[in-house]
């Protein structure tokens, strides 16, 4: 039996030690009881052996067409975030580029359209603890445009999030977790409160997240979304 367990223990943490490769979430919606069918949503995510992401592609079924969306990372020589690019259905859409501070905690995101010219850019504010607290995206005139306000426990943990856009609140979010610090639910609420959708997460033995289930705001299960990894 000790044996066993030993085995047991050392698969786990085997398991637990591996660097994520390729993370993907493949969307389903319920058809009746406890049958699901895909409904052509995918989200792949790629990262390199040093865990950061690096690439980010996006499917979906939008106005009867199959869109896709993909983000490009790059990094700079200090391990920080520098640049991406977006590209959809393979042509290229906008470029982002960040400033970040010696933590590489980002502080602000300028964005520019597809000829190079400035869009909007946004700027992130941090409490003594280094949690990000505000977010203030502006026009390319220098004019606030929509705002975004986050909120934590005494663990770090974001449990409140709501944003405004020209001075209306669009949205409200509530986050709920574990003993762990893993986040089992959000709730959407829009900018009246009015709760909208609830996200339900489910996690393996090694504290991977495998399963989201979002149900509208009366309840009924909506879609589900399910995790599985590569690693290297």
């Amino acid at each position: 039996m000790c044996f066993l367990f030993l085995i047991v223990i050392n698969q786990g943490l085997t398991q637990e030690s591996k660097k994520i490769k390729k993370q993907i979430e493949t969307g389903y919606i319920p058809v009746a009881k406890d049958s699901l069918i895909p409904d052509q949503s995918e989200s792949v995510k790629f990262f390199d052996e040093k865990g950061n992401l690096v690439e980010e592609t996006n499917t979906r079924i939008f106005m009867n067409k199959l869109t896709v969306h993909k983000r490009k990372y790059y990094y700079n020589n200090k391990g920080c975030l520098d640049s991406s690019l977006i590209y959809s259905n393979e042509t290229f859409a906008e470029k982002l580029v960040y400033e970040t501070d010696k933590r590489c905690k980002i502080l602000s995101i300028q964005e520019y359209a597809s000829d190079g010219s400035k869009s909007f850019l946004s700027r992130y504010m941090y409490d003594s603890l280094g949690d990000k607290i505000r977010e203030v995206m502006f026009t390319n005139e220098n004019k606030p445009y929509n705002f975004k306000e986050y909120f934590y426990d005494k663990n770090h943990n974001l449990i409140d999030e709501s944003g405004t856009e020209q001075s209306e609140r669009r949205y409200h979010w509530k986050y709920i977790y574990n003993k762990k610090n893993l986040l089992t639910v959000r709730k959407d609420y829009s900018g009246k409160d009015e709760l909208l959708r609830v996200h339900n997460y489910q996690y393996n033995q090694s504290d991977r997240r495998v399963r989201e289930n979002i149900k509208d705001g009366k309840g009924v299960l909506q879609k589900v979304i399910k995790i599985r990894y590569e690693f290297y």
